[in-house]
């Protein structure tokens, strides 16, 4: 079975997205709940970069779950993407600068854009005129 082309880059942009997020949201959880005051009392709340810090390990696991094509990778993959916005859009409406507020505006696309892509609709495959079955 080949694995169709949106779920090759669906699974790339998973892992990509769980490594910045594991990336970025390690500093603040190694603060622990000093994190919060870290831009003057508007920095992240500590459950959001641990639940980033969570969902984007789990991710790692689903990006290759769904490089592999297994149904459960695919479910978890849209689950973790879902959540994933939910946690990038406080970012998008209560940012203190323009930077904060951008990369809250890219993880709900590149987010978005990982969910669009699993459930794109996959052609089906026909049989062609004159071969045997």
């Amino acid at each position: 079975m080949t694995r169709p082309r949106t779920f090759t880059v669906a699974a790339v942009l998973m892992l990509l997205f769980c490594l910045i997020s594991i990336v970025v949201e390690t500093p603040n959880l190694m603060l622990g709940l000093a994190a919060e005051t870290q831009y003057n009392g508007d920095g992240p709340p500590f459950v959001l970069s641990l639940l980033n810090v969570v969902t984007g390990a789990m991710g790692l696991v689903a990006a290759v779950g769904v490089w592999r094509m297994q149904k459960w990778a695919v479910v978890l993959t849209i689950v973790l993407a879902a959540l994933n916005i939910l946690t990038s859009l406080p970012a998008v409406i209560f940012a203190p600068t323009f930077g904060l507020k951008l990369g809250g505006m890219l993880g709900v696309v590149w987010a978005a854009a990982i969910i669009a892509l699993l459930l794109w609709p996959q052609p089906k495959s026909h049989p062609v005129a004159g071969q045997a079955q």
